[in-house]
């Protein structure tokens, strides 16, 4: 709805694999002989929807992502503390 708004902030949020996989078995309760499959599935799944709902690939990131630069390691809070800061930059709150 918003994916065409140049006043709307696109945040692209990226994890690891491995990562997801651990997420996967720990929180959601996917059986570890099975949690690549689902991961896999999980990444078609958002590239659908993606390719369906902005007309582009997942991981072209050129015009879904507003900010500078790759952050790595941020975790949770810290992408979220990055998303208000983004936010708060443009008076929005």
């Amino acid at each position: 709805m918003l994916a065409q708004r140049p006043d709307a902030l696109h945040v692209y949020v990226v994890a690891a694999k491995p990562w997801r996989m651990k997420l996967a078995v720990e929180r959601l309760g996917v059986n570890p002989a099975e949690v690549e499959k689902v991961v896999d599935e999980t990444d078609r799944q958002r590239d659908q929807y993606v390719r369906t709902n902005y007309g582009r690939h997942r991981q072209d990131r050129g015009e879904l992502r507003h900010g500078g630069g790759t952050r790595r390691s941020l975790g949770i809070d810290g992408a979220a503390a990055l998303v208000v800061a983004e936010a708060r930059r443009r008076k929005w709150s």
